[in-house]
């Protein structure tokens, strides 16, 4: 599945993990695959590290730039 993805918007609170964990994982196999986040109340920490790998939109309030970015990156 991940070999047809054009892109990633990722959770960055996934529960009993984070989403850089699995955006680090994804890119082990994909390393050029565009890969963004959605956070609503991630730590500054976990936010610092996403923002090294792509941007962060925060939930609900950036929706709709989450939305572009995942329609530039689709092409």
């Amino acid at each position: 599945m991940i070999s047809r993805a054009a892109c990633a918007l990722l959770d960055l609170d996934l529960g009993d993990s984070d989403g850089c964990d699995l955006a680090r994982s994804v890119l082990a196999q994909r390393a050029e695959l565009p890969i963004a986040f959605f956070s609503g109340s991630a730590s500054s920490e976990l936010l610092e590290s996403a923002r090294k790998i792509g941007p962060v939109f925060a939930k609900p309030s950036e929706l709709e730039g989450a939305v572009a970015w995942v329609r530039k990156n689709a092409r």
